[in-house]
């Protein structure tokens, strides 16, 4: 029987899990680990030829590395979504392109929303903080403004994942809003460029 604490259990151990994965995937497969440092130093100088040829390179699983590379800039919102929607456009044509980019979207969001709603959850249980005001206003508000805050193409989309998490806003209204404005934004504002 699910009852209210169960979420809060799920989220908590999703975000582990997935944490603990990724570390020990990374130090324990040392050719995924050079990878994923290649396509860092290629999305840090913004270099959407050194990914187009990253994923020439891995053909056989291009799209699953599309997917955790833009994964990788949504988790780390500093790094360039110019270079790989670039490079996902011209390597996989515009419109896988753009459903590989809103997938590795979409993975990182998700990531970053239970790795901030296991840390809202950890703050109320820790401090017996009430939350209640805030997470009144993301249930009425929230999935709009997320969805408004995602179609803004300068704004780190990981920052929306970390904010409805904290909010308390429930997972079923965040990630489509989210998604689908950055599909939007992505079809809008980086689909051109190319």
């Amino acid at each position: 029987m699910l009852n209210s604490k169960t979420p809060d259990k799920i989220f908590i151990a999703g975000a582990a899990a997935i944490l603990l994965a990724a570390v020990l995937a990374y130090l324990m497969f040392p050719q995924f680990q050079a990878d994923v440092n290649r396509t860092f130093g290629k999305l840090n100088m913004d270099d959407s030829k050194g990914i187009l040829m990253f994923l020439h390179g891995h053909r056989d699983k291009s799209a699953a590395w599309a997917v955790l590379i833009m994964a990788e800039q949504t988790l780390a919102p500093f790094l360039s979504k110019d270079a790989i929607a670039a490079a996902a456009f011209r390597f996989f044509g515009k419109p896988q392109g753009v459903l590989i980019c809103v997938a590795g979207i979409a993975a990182g969001l998700t990531i970053t929303f239970c790795v901030s709603r296991a840390v809202n959850t950890l703050v109320k249980k820790r401090v017996k903080m009430k939350l209640d005001s805030l997470e009144d206003l993301a249930e009425r508000f929230g999935t709009a403004a997320v969805f408004a805050i995602s179609l803004i193409p300068l704004w780190p989309s990981a920052f929306s994942g970390y904010l409805a998490g904290l909010a308390g806003m429930k997972m079923k209204k965040y990630l489509p809003a989210a998604v689908m404005g950055q599909a939007i934004c992505l079809m809008l504002f980086f689909l051109p460029k190319t």
